[in-house]
């Protein structure tokens, strides 16, 4: 009787659906096991990324540092800025432009030993300097520039180093 009740079993009966589904979920568990295993992996790759080059430490120390270390590099961000705007503003006060013309001052002398010079900062502010050659001597002259012009007329050469230290041809 223990025989019949065993065959009459409804799980026995259908025990070749029960083993598919079994091996069915078996595997699907395993696919399940193998994605979890690789995504550990991944994550364990990630954190060691993360706490690369510290004492090995949480994520929260890491995060804690990393929040230290950016407001000490926005702190010296604020002082270059501060540096950039300074030496921005002194640097407008360099002399940045030059312009040079050679010329004969003479007839009788050649190979443009005369010259104008015209040296300005970013304001048009400098000076222009002639040195004026003949065969006796050598005579230099000065001028102020500003921006609303000069301290005493220019010559022709002047006027066209001035144009040349702008960036202009005469």
């Amino acid at each position: 009787m223990q025989s019949s009740s065993l065959h009459s079993s409804p799980i026995l009966a259908n025990a070749e659906g029960v083993l598919v589904a079994l091996i069915a979920c078996s595997a699907l568990l395993l696919a399940v096991c193998i994605w979890l295993i690789v995504r550990s992996n991944r994550l364990t790759r990630t954190y060691r990324t993360l706490t690369l080059g510290t004492d090995g430490g949480s994520i929260e120390d890491v995060l804690r540092a990393h929040s230290a270390v950016s407001q000490a590099v926005g702190g010296r961000v604020d002082i270059l800025e501060r540096d950039l705007t300074a030496l921005q503003a002194s640097h407008r006060k360099a002399l940045q432009r030059v312009g040079v013309v050679r010329y004969d001052a003479f007839e009788d002398v050649g190979g443009e030993q005369s010259f104008s010079l015209a040296l300005t900062d970013a304001d048009g502010t400098g000076i222009a300097l002639s040195g004026v050659y003949s065969r006796t001597d050598v005579r230099v002259y000065a001028k102020q520039l500003g921006p609303q012009g000069s301290s005493h007329p220019l010559s022709a050469e002047e006027q066209a180093a001035l144009l040349k230290s702008t960036g202009k041809r005469p």
